[in-house]
């Protein structure tokens, strides 16, 4: 059974949001995903913004970030147990470095 929520402001549906995989968690496994594309000095500028707008930042977020961010190999392998989604194990893997049998992949060059 999903779990959502329509976003209809002046009657006109302008967004979903699943809750399907909600879950009280560190609110910095959130910005992982916006580090790994957009780097540290990207991350940076995001926390400005975030606070700036209202968020709530403390002392050290962006290295808390950064850590997270090298668990998250980890964390994918987790959530593809978790859900059983080859496109996820296939993720899992890849990040991970190893193949269907758990045996790293080396670049044979």
């Amino acid at each position: 059974m999903a779990i959502f929520t329509l976003v209809i402001p002046d009657g006109r549906v302008t967004g979903l949001l699943d809750w399907t995989e909600a879950e009280v968690a560190d609110p910095a496994t959130d910005f992982t995903a916006y580090c790994l594309i957009f780097g540290e000095s990207g991350l940076a500028e995001l926390l400005k913004r975030y606070e700036k707008a209202g968020g709530r930042v403390w002392p050290r977020m962006q290295e808390h970030i950064i850590e997270r961010m090298s668990a998250s190999p980890v964390l994918l392998a987790d959530f593809a147990l978790k859900s059983g989604l080859e496109e996820y194990m296939t993720m899992a893997r890849n990040a991970l470095g190893v193949d269907e049998k758990g045996e790293e992949i080396t670049n044979q060059a």
